[in-house]
């Protein structure tokens, strides 16, 4: 996703045209995954050429501004409001190459009649009243737009593929995050159960490959059949970066955590920064259980709705951290310690109605560990 400056005077410029040239050609654009956390899973645009007119542009529904007023807080609250933009292409494909990333084209193979209907969509779509929208990270972004802009000008006569496999909308998003294991958890933690539902093919298309991808395998039932999309064409080319899988990445580093304090424990060595660590553990956890009861119950995020790992971090962590500090209330540490083994048993029966992040294992074990040192180091009455 881009956040580039609108050429607010081509954009004016292209919606000015009430017909279409006589040489129009449409192409869909798929630019590869970025650094950032908002170009990991790639981005998707529209090419517009006529070549006897000497027009040649992009449209992109990823266009934010970082200035825009109250720009951190819209996000949090799901209101974060994206733009369509219309850019120059070899300034388009000029900056794809300096980001380092690939740009794929394909020509979307239409009649005049659909071409006609596609750049009126297409049109609609840049006018001052629609070029707006509230961004949604899986029902409503720069891959989604193109997609129903398809379907609005093909109707029933675009046909998409059978699906060949079934991947759930969580598992397609953490295939594109393995090599940052911590925003990997983070995301996992906060995204709700209705992600772990099977994605259709319809679906899948949020991800700019996968629309790329399963669009490259629909077909369009004109006079003949045939496909919507021609072959692949590298516009922009670059040596593959090697990702590691580092997923599992924080559960190691509790699991050494755990064992770590364990002996320390054992040897009653650093006492005072165990107790300090245990303070801060309680509380990030605190923050987290409140961060996705705030994300799921008070903003209009789609995909934070019913959030199953509250079941193994939630406000009530404040009586055993409370217990913890005062050095009385035991009973609130034996419940929590008992509470963490029932929650392991019923992750490893699979009852949960939402995949877990394996680290959350090593959390929850490094939570039973604290609680059965603070329980056995409590004043003796």
């Amino acid at each position: 996703m881009r956040n580039h400056h609108l050429l607010l005077t081509l954009l004016m410029f292209f919606i000015s045209f009430s017909t279409l040239f006589a040489n129009q050609k449409f192409y869909l654009l798929t630019i590869g995954a970025g650094d950032e956390a908002y170009e990991l899973y790639g981005h998707s645009g529209v090419r517009v050429v006529d070549t006897a007119a000497q027009v040649d542009f992009v449209i992109d529904w990823g266009v934010f501004d970082f200035n825009q007023p109250d720009f951190y807080l819209n996000f949090t609250l799901g209101k974060m409001l994206y733009t369509t933009g219309c850019w120059n292409t070899t300034d388009f494909i000029t900056s794809v190459k300096a980001e380092g990333k690939t740009l794929i084209s394909q020509e979307i193979l239409l009649n005049d009649n659909q071409k006609d209907r596609l750049f009126e969509q297409i049109k609609y779509s840049l006018q001052p009243e629609n070029r707006d929208y509230y961004y949604d990270f899986v029902f409503d972004n720069c891959a989604t737009r193109p997609r129903d802009l398809f379907e609005k000008t093909l109707d029933t006569v675009l046909i998409y593929p059978v699906a060949q496999d079934s991947l759930t909308f969580r598992e397609i998003i953490t295939s594109y995050q393995l090599d940052k294991p911590w925003y990997n958890l983070l995301i996992n933690i906060v995204l709700g159960s209705r992600l772990d539902h099977i994605a259709t093919v319809r679906e899948q298309m949020f991800i700019p490959a996968y629309l790329q991808q399963n669009l490259s395998h629909a077909t369009v039932i004109d006079l003949l059949s045939h496909p919507l999309l021609s072959p692949p064409e590298q516009l922009v080319q670059i040596e593959p970066v090697k990702k590691y899988d580092l997923q599992n990445v924080p559960l190691y580093v509790f699991a050494f955590l755990t064992i770590l304090i364990f002996f320390l424990d054992i040897h009653h060595k650093m006492q005072k920064t165990i107790r300090f660590f245990t303070y801060l553990f309680f509380s990030i956890l605190i923050f987290i259980s409140l961060l996705m009861i705030f994300l799921w119950g008070f903003t209009d995020h789609q995909t934070t709705y019913a959030n199953y790992n509250l079941l193994w971090t939630n406000p009530l962590l404040l009586f055993p951290l409370i217990a913890y500090a005062q050095r009385k209330h035991k009973p609130w540490i034996k419940f929590t310690q008992l509470y963490y083994i029932l929650f392991l048993i019923i992750w490893a029966i699979g009852i949960i109605p939402q995949s877990i992040p394996n680290a959350v294992v090593g959390i929850v074990i490094l939570m039973w560990e604290r609680c059965y040192f603070s329980f056995r180091d409590f004043p003796k009455k």
